[in-house]
């Protein structure tokens, strides 16, 4: 059983593997129904904000789980890259900025078109040339046509759609629990009735037996 990190008894500046270990903490407890979605976004920005040792511990002093404690599988961790928040800002700022500068490129090619078919006479081609801009526009913003990196997530974006996944799992986990409660109170109405079922006969029998002795 993984054993809590003991550097946290100590008042120490605080790492990003800390702060994964506290937000993986909290998952656990939120998808265990120890928190609602409010007091896990709270406590995800406090960690978030969180400097010290200390800071962390405080919001655990509730909960069970505590930093340290929760881990993944280690095929799951094998298989899964991190990224620290730095590194996945950084990719959506480069991401951002290659998309801007097509843009950019496809809207000085469409008015250098339009100025060169204007002159020649060709107007039709020259309203065609203002459809560049939208057709780019589409492809990149809406399609989102390129590579992977020029759309990579926020931190923010990551962090909803795991919230999203832990809330589902605690969804599935409930339906099937009240499936599974549902099932037994059908299997004791069947037996109840099979036992009102029994009585009736016994004592049908019962009676048959006291008539034909009168």
């Amino acid at each position: 059983m993984p054993q809590p990190n003991p550097n946290f008894q100590f008042n120490y500046r605080i790492s990003d593997t800390d702060r994964n270990d506290a937000v993986t903490a909290l998952s656990v407890a939120f998808g265990e129904g120890r928190l609602t979605m409010d007091e896990f976004d709270r406590r995800c920005a406090a960690v978030a904000k969180a400097e010290y040792s200390p800071d962390l511990m405080a919001l655990f002093q509730d909960l069970p789980q505590k930093p340290g404690q929760c881990q993944v599988p280690a095929q799951q961790v094998q298989n899964s890259p991190v990224y620290t928040g730095e590194d996945i800002e950084l990719a959506r700022r480069r991401g951002r900025n290659v998309r801007g500068g097509l843009m950019g490129l496809s809207t000085i090619a469409s008015l250098a078109f339009i100025v060169v078919f204007s002159e020649m006479g060709e107007n039709f081609l020259a309203v065609l040339s203002l459809l560049i801009i939208p057709t780019v526009f589409i492809l990149l913003y809406v399609m989102k046509v390129g590579p992977d990196s020029w759309y990579a997530p926020s931190v923010r974006q990551i962090q909803r759609a795991q919230r999203q996944a832990v809330k589902m799992q605690q969804l599935e986990l409930q339906s099937h629990q009240a499936a599974e409660i549902a099932m037994r109170k059908q299997q004791q109405r069947q037996q109840m009735d099979q036992l009102k079922n029994d009585a009736l006969n016994i004592a049908q029998q019962t009676m048959q037996r006291f008539n034909k002795r009168g």
